[in-house]
């Protein structure tokens, strides 16, 4: 089931088609605050419209009635009249003005508040489904063609519509055979171009769509910055950027056409029809059928009426722009969270609880199941491991706790209580988290801990950053806790933004200490500190562990193992290995590798490469030999290790991180197959041939290697002449099993605990 009750793709297609009178519809509320304001400038605009109409009028009696007979006294009053008109419509304006600052600066902000307000309350599922370049679009241009309809084009708008209206009124007053000439012409023209409001409004909106993915792409590339040079992907990002624009111009082109002829169509209408109906007013005139004062009011006003009508064609399309906009921010708006309050929602008692999962059923995108009937209980103090390969739904069962998605079956209950009759604020104060990354925010070091608990004193602040270790670094730094860490913490080293993540989730003094892989991204040296300090601020709580390094579990309470979502094993270490299932294969596997304290060398025993297809009917001489020429290699986050495409000539072991295996679909998209983990190995093929590698493989977290060369391999052989034809018989084998594979590929983020991948 997906995470919330919205689908993207299914809101942009009934939002597309919004008319103008659906964009004051989705106004409306927002102006509701700021009726008074909106009556002011209603009245204002009235008077300046009656005084810019009452003017051309004026002078049908100033030269029928004061001009032409020489009567000073209505001369005299005629023009004071209008004096004194001028004066109160000037001071209007002035008002006018102050009331639309108030009423453009407050509607933006409340719009701008409401969606960054809808945005804190939805699931998490919609943050994995929208991209956060497209989000941002929302707030940026989309915003921005509001502000440009409220501030101007729709003010604009209502005034020439308004002006209209009522000039078209006083021409009839004047003469209606020719008000009526052009009101059938003018009403010809606006049918027309109705005809294509439809169509522009679409073709906004759809030029928006294409607007926010290019935001998004800009957004990727700027995050993507170390990995683009790194690998000189400069080129290929170029084409990509450039063919996302060639879309967007097509979009755009067609959308401007739209606006365009509809700005163009009312236009050289009144152009046209103007020119008709003067002409056709001044022969009334000649035969005497008007009078002069007549002639010259009428076609004051008809200039003033053409006017409006121009104002009215740059106005609209500006309008139907803003409709795109509006249509999009609704899209978020309309966006309904899956995890809610109920309206009578509990607050629990107490801090210890029994954590218990009853038949928990779960997915996140309603069609592979990524928990399947989970039946597990966390007693209360307890210290439990969850492990298991890669999307096995060990992540998922935390995901649950925190309640960030409900289960689709089943039941997840503190005590007694299903979370789901828990109010979600209640529930969390129980439970410090810390993610692999504790993303810090650019403020200093204490109010990043005060996150955990915002209404905490100093003394508590301070007792939290010595139980996590933090004042052994910050009293180093010029600032000590007032030192502002930086975007994203990035002033501060992985360790030390661990060690204020774990003070921020003890500051609360929760119940229950979550932790989803909090050490994967760090060095060996920082994770071994960092291990010691959760077990000393762990005493006397419930702690939860996702990890995918069994050594760091060996003393847990219990251990929980999962595969494939369902939950397979549970015990202690010693009792699990005597099981040989699951957890065996993965201990075994990650088994005889042994990485240095200071991360900077790595080894594996003879034993263990004999759990390697390709180096299995090696001698025991022959592997340790084999063992001691492997080099250690290390590579950073979101780094590509190999290329699809690319020759291989090197095998690697993985002895510390994790690696996603991508594939190039014949759509063009990369799809993610696996992830690898400690003890995975991949490259076996290249130790015997330069053939290219088959996938792509990016680094998830730091990563660390050991590598052979294939010239060193073959030197192996080289002094076991009768193991080479067996070596190249089981390679040929494995590659036919991987030929058979290709035609149904792993699941994406699936691990398999037995090793065997299709070879890279």
């Amino acid at each position: 089931m997906p995470d919330d009750t919205k689908d993207h793709d299914a809101t942009e297609n009934s939002r597309s088609g919004k008319s103008l009178w659906g964009f004051l519809q989705v106004l409306s509320p927002f102006y509701r605050p700021y009726r008074f304001w909106l009556a002011c400038i209603l009245a204002a605009m009235a008077m300046q419209i009656a005084f810019e109409i009452c003017l051309p009028l004026s002078l049908k009696y100033l030269i029928d009635e004061a001009i032409v007979p020489r009567n000073t006294e209505r001369l005299v009053l005629i023009l004071s009249l209008l004096a004194a008109a001028a004066l109160v419509t000037t001071i209007s304006l002035l008002g006018m003005d102050y009331a639309y600052a108030v009423l453009e600066t407050g509607v933006l902000g409340d719009i701008r508040v409401r969606l960054f307000n809808h945005l804190q309350g939805l699931s998490m599922g919609f943050f994995s489904r929208w991209p956060v370049g497209d989000i941002m679009s929302r707030f940026g241009t989309d915003l921005a063609s509001v502000e440009q309809a409220v501030t101007a084009s729709l003010p604009c708008a209502l005034y020439s519509l308004t002006g209209l209206l009522f000039g078209v009124a006083l021409l009839f007053r004047i003469e209606w055979r020719l008000a009526s000439i052009m009101v059938i012409w003018m009403t010809v023209s606006f049918f027309l171009a109705r005809l294509l409001e439809t169509r522009a409004a679409r073709s906004n909106y759809a030029a928006k769509q294409e607007e926010g993915k290019v935001s998004a792409l800009v957004q990727e590339n700027l995050g993507a910055q170390a990995v683009i040079k790194g690998f000189g992907l400069q080129e290929i990002v170029r084409d990509r950027f450039v063919a996302q624009i060639g879309v967007l111009r097509r979009v755009k082109l067609r959308a401007s056409l739209f606006n365009y002829v509809m700005q163009r169509i009312p236009q050289a209408s009144s152009l046209t029809g103007g020119f008709v109906v003067v002409g056709i007013g001044a022969y009334l005139a000649y035969r005497g059928e008007m009078s002069v004062g007549d002639l010259v009011a009428f076609n004051g006003l008809l200039f003033g009426v053409t006017g409006h009508v121009g104002s009215l064609t740059w106005a609209v399309p500006l309008v139907l722009q803003a409709t795109a906009g509006i249509a999009r921010i609704e899209d978020i708006l309309r966006e309904q969270p899956r995890v809610q309050d109920p309206p009578d929602g509990l607050t629990l008692e107490g801090d210890r609880h029994d954590v218990r999962f009853r038949q928990v059923t779960f997915s996140y995108d309603g069609a592979t199941p990524n928990l399947r009937g989970v039946e597990l209980t966390i007693h209360k103090g307890q210290h439990v491991a969850l492990v298991g390969p890669s999307g096995s739904g060990k992540s998922t069962v935390l995901n649950l706790l925190l309640r960030l998605y409900d289960p689709d079956s089943g039941e997840v209950s503190l005590g007694d209580v299903d979370l789901r009759r828990v109010r979600q604020d209640c529930l969390r104060r129980r439970i410090g988290v810390v993610f692999q990354e504790s993303l810090l925010f650019n403020t200093t070091i204490r109010e990043n801990i005060r996150m955990g608990k915002l209404d905490a004193s100093l003394e508590e602040i301070e007792r939290a950053a010595t139980s996590a270790g933090v004042t052994d670094f910050a009293d180093r730094l010029p600032d000590r806790l007032e030192t502002v860490v930086g975007e994203r913490g990035n002033r501060l080293s992985g360790g030390q933004r661990q060690r204020i993540g774990i003070a921020r989730a003890i500051l609360r003094d929760p119940g229950i200490l979550a932790l989803d892989e909090a050490t994967s991204a760090l060095d060996p040296a920082t994770e071994t500190a960092i291990n010691a300090t959760l077990r000393r601020v762990g005493q006397n709580r419930t702690v939860v562990s996702v990890t995918h390094r069994l050594a760091s579990v060996v003393r847990a309470d219990t251990i929980f193992v999962f595969d494939r979502g369902e939950l397979t094993e549970a015990g202690r270490h010693e009792e699990l290995l005597q099981k040989n299932g699951v957890y065996a294969r993965l201990w075994e596997k990650q088994s005889g590798l042994a990485l240095s304290a200071d991360g900077e060398s790595a080894a594996v025993s003879g034993d263990r490469l004999r759990d390697i297809p390709v180096l299995a009917r090696l001698s025991q001489e022959l592997l340790s030999e084999a063992a001691g020429m492997f080099v250690t290699e290390s590579c950073p986050e979101s780094r590509e290790v190999v290329r699809e495409g690319d020759a291989g000539d090197k095998f690697y072991i993985v002895v510390r991180g994790r690696l996603a295996v991508l594939k190039s679909m014949p759509s063009g998209e990369t799809r993610q197959q696996a992830v690898m983990e400690i003890g995975d190995h991949f490259g076996e093929i290249s130790l015997l041939s330069n053939v290219p590698r088959t996938a792509t493989l990016r680094t998830i977290t730091p990563c660390i290697f050991l590598t052979l060369s294939r010239s060193q391999f073959l030197g192996l052989l080289a002094k076991a002449p009768a193991v080479r034809a067996d070596v190249e018989s089981a390679m040929a084998n494995r590659l036919e099993r991987d030929r058979s594979a290709a035609d149904g590929p792993a699941e994406p983020g699936r691990g398999d605990p037995s090793g065997e991948r299709p070879e890279v």
